[in-house]
């Protein structure tokens, strides 16, 4: 989508005037389901379409027992 993108580009030029350090790889949205596990049980599954109506920016924070998440801010698509 190319709102999302441009959304991503103006973040990156934000980020980079403030120097925040983010990640160089190319935006591919995504939603992560499972993370670290050992094993997988393959399923058959309908795709599931989703839209949204705002998007959070959202810091991952690491523990000793795995990572934390707190939300910084939402904004409304429309804004």
């Amino acid at each position: 989508n190319q709102e999302a993108i441009r959304f991503v580009e103006q973040l990156t030029v934000l980020a980079n005037k403030l120097g925040i350090a983010i990640d160089t790889r190319p935006f591919t949205p995504h939603v992560t389901l499972v993370k670290k596990t050992s094993s997988l049980t393959p399923m058959a599954f309908e795709p599931v379409f989703w839209q949204s109506n705002s998007v959070c920016l959202v810091e991952s924070l690491p523990k000793t027992n795995g990572v934390s998440y707190r939300l910084v801010e939402t904004w409304d698509a429309g804004q």
